[in-house]
């Protein structure tokens, strides 16, 4: 019997990603689990546990203090428990919904926690506002009328981000695809129907929802420009790529379907 298992490319190998064979090669073999740290590699089980793990208890914990803040009245406290679950609620979703449909790509990094520098200083700054206005002026905190429509904005956005995750299925993908496969299909159903890119119309308006609900006004300007910014330059990006794949269908899926994204 031999001690590893020999993946080779057979059939479609195009489709194959070979770190993803060279990957497996090393994970069948026993001889390299001295060699293979599970920690440092982003489709290691034990880095994927961890994440999940550092998540789940983050909800977990802020759950706790979300009750006890609400039954002793302390509102500014709930409002920063309430972002904090929909933050991780976010980013476990994220993970869920590649795992179920993209398990071939789906690595530690499907988390989304380390998105990119732009992201990990906007969420900083987000918390550092919060807790400095917090300090300085604390009235300002804990309005009703922001966690309210802040948590409304955050689950209408993470609703409609998630529906477009599990309506595009296998054709869902972080990066944007430039070439395309035989899996690959345009999907104009479902949430698609009425909005072009429902994915980032959903990050767009969820990400603002979130500084609504903490009550950060300088953050809620910026992060409404950054991601608008953002999305100024991905979506010609991405349409440009659809419309060289499908070039009379989404021309004319454009001309019946908004983007309903400001400026774009």
């Amino acid at each position: 019997m031999p001690s590893s298992i020999n993946v080779q490319f057979i059939g479609t190998a195009e489709f194959v990603p070979r770190a993803l064979v060279e990957l497996l090669n090393q994970v069948s073999n026993p001889d390299c689990d001295d060699q293979f740290p599970l920690l440092t590699q982003k489709a290691g089980l034990a880095r994927v546990a961890l994440h999940g793990g550092l998540l789940f208890f983050t909800f977990g914990c802020h759950l706790v203090l979300l009750c006890f803040s609400y039954s002793h009245g302390w509102s500014a406290i709930m409002q920063w428990c309430l972002y904090v679950l929909g933050l991780t609620t976010f980013h476990v979703l994220e993970f869920l919904m590649t795992a179920l449909y993209n398990p071939r790509t789906c690595t530690a990094d499907s988390f989304l926690i380390n998105h990119s520098k732009a992201y990990t200083i906007a969420a900083i700054a987000s918390w550092v506002e919060f807790w400095v206005e917090m300090w300085l002026w604390p009235g300002i905190k804990g309005a009703t009328w922001t966690i309210l429509f802040g948590t409304s904005v955050v689950f209408v956005g993470q609703f409609c981000r998630t529906l477009a995750m599990y309506t595009a299925g296998k054709s869902f993908h972080h990066i944007v695809q430039v070439n395309k496969d035989s899996r690959h299909r345009l999907i104009t159903t479902g949430i698609y129907s009425l909005l072009r890119h429902p994915s980032y119309f959903g990050w767009f308006w969820w990400s603002i929802g979130t500084q609504v609900l903490l009550g950060n006004p300088f953050c809620v300007i910026c992060y409404a420009f950054a991601s608008r910014d953002f999305f100024a330059n991905r979506i010609p990006f991405e349409e440009q790529a659809l419309r060289q794949m499908y070039p009379k269908q989404y021309e004319a899926y454009c001309e019946r379907t908004p983007v309903l994204i400001p400026f774009l």
